[in-house]
């Protein structure tokens, strides 16, 4: 649930309503499988791949202020190859089952990129805001388990105890998972107070 608004918010204008306009919402049949554009579906018949197959997450493109500090509009892009879905897919050795269905990796895959780029977005790493508190997406098209995956996250909204940002996840071009997400970085298990990081200028002017 999206956090409650107890203190000052400054909103970035939106450019669209990702996480709400179309797609599939996240659903799935009674398979575990996603309706028509939603995630890919399990890959059949293929061995387990090794991890050293996985690489962590490149940044490509970095648009942000300061080291430290968050402003509106500060984005990040970041991108990921095929080797985790591939991993996540692959089938267990004697056994029927892929090694991550559990988790749709169709869709988790997807949206766990987004998410980590909304991270980076945030400076959320150096920073340490870096706790999902709350998240909303669609998923737009079938994600191809041989591609790789680019995903930009965007500062839209700085609040009291979080940093909202929207998420596009593309593959080939074509946009696949749309997304908002809402972090915040916890201490003693509650939302820290987060105005400390603010850089607040032109842009940041109006909050409520």
């Amino acid at each position: 649930m999206p956090p409650s608004r107890r203190g000052p918010v400054v909103r970035a204008a939106r450019r669209g309503a990702a996480g709400r306009a179309g797609g599939t919402g996240g659903q799935h049949d009674r398979n575990g499988d996603p309706p028509p554009g939603g995630g890919g579906r399990i890959a059949r018949g293929h061995a387990v791949t090794g991890p050293e197959s996985i690489r962590p997450p490149v940044v490509v493109a970095s648009d942000r202020r300061a080291p430290g500090e968050i402003a509106l509009g500060d984005s990040v892009t970041i991108e990921d190859g095929p080797g985790l879905h591939q991993h996540l897919n692959s089938r267990v050795a004697g056994e029927g089952h892929a090694v991550g269905g559990a988790i749709h990796p169709g869709t988790t895959v997807a949206l766990g990129l987004g998410i980590d780029a909304a991270i980076q977005a945030a400076d959320g790493k150096r920073l340490r805001i870096g706790t999902l508190r709350y998240c909303s997406f669609t998923m737009e098209r079938r994600v191809q388990v041989d591609r790789p995956l680019r995903a930009t996250g965007r500062v839209v909204e700085l609040g009291a105890h979080h940093v909202e940002c929207t998420a596009e996840v593309r593959q080939d071009g074509e946009l696949v998972c749309a997304a908002r997400v809402g972090l915040c970085r916890t201490e003693d298990g509650r939302a820290a107070p987060l105005s400390a990081h603010y850089r607040l200028g032109a842009a940041g002017a109006g909050g409520g």
